[in-house]
């Protein structure tokens, strides 16, 4: 998860530079199997993003590390009909 996350971080700063992003309006979302990143990317980088919206799904071995974010807006979103836990 490390390399993958590596790589999202780098295009996050990159697009950043490149665009001249303000730093506190980051968002960060993702959707299903998405939601993996989104959860390890937030809780290795709290302090990058203004707000986390994973839908659907949670992360194994990030969840541990949710309170990480109490500082961090954070809207969660899964369907009651959904099975998928991990």
């Amino acid at each position: 998860m490390q390399e993958f996350t590596g790589l999202l971080l780098q295009l996050v700063q990159q697009v950043s530079a490149d665009l001249k992003v303000y730093h506190r309006r980051i968002y960060l979302t993702g959707l299903s199997t998405g939601c993996i990143g989104v959860w390890a990317l937030a809780v290795e980088n709290p302090a990058l993003f203004a707000a986390v919206a994973p839908m659907a799904r949670r992360s194994r071995g990030c969840m541990e590390r949710v309170a990480d974010l109490r500082e961090m807006a954070v809207w969660v979103v899964h369907g009651a009909r959904d099975t998928s836990t991990q």
